[in-house]
């Protein structure tokens, strides 16, 4: 089952047990993954690396929403709510240990710089700020 999908199926989910807050959420989700669909750029449906990347914008400003609302405990409650949904359809991040272990592997395989090594990563679910900070304590050994 795609990721889009499965966002469908909980959509239908919530909206029979009534969960108004969460079928409110994904129905914006999909919303915008339709509109991406039908726009100029994509011709049919989007791969599961597309709504992905659709769902990372989700996250990085619910992220900054929550960094916003502190002091707000409904809006900061609703934001961490609407955190956990999306976060319930990425794929898990690598850890540091794994990254450290890729960016090993990496350097094994010939990368000799910052941009061998993140170009390893490309299609890898891990944090970039980790890698990053990873590979220069490795690579300046």
């Amino acid at each position: 089952m795609t990721i889009k999908a499965k966002i469908a199926t909980d959509f239908l989910i919530a909206f029979k047990a009534r969960e108004t807050e969460k079928k409110n959420f994904l129905g914006l989700i999909k919303a915008t993954i339709d509109t991406e669909e039908k726009s100029a750029s994509n011709q049919g449906e989007l791969t599961d690396e597309s709504v992905i990347k659709i769902l990372a914008k989700f996250e990085k400003n619910i992220d900054e929403v929550i960094k916003a609302v502190s002091p707000d405990a409904d809006a900061l409650a609703k934001a961490q709510a609407e955190l956990a949904i999306v976060k319930s359809y990425m794929p898990t991040k690598l850890t540091e240990a794994e990254i450290k272990a890729e960016v090993e592997m990496a350097i094994q395989n010939g990368a000799t710089n910052i941009g061998g090594i993140m170009a390893w990563f490309k299609d890898k679910q891990a944090d970039k700020k980790v890698v990053s900070s990873v590979a220069n304590s490795l690579l300046n050994k």
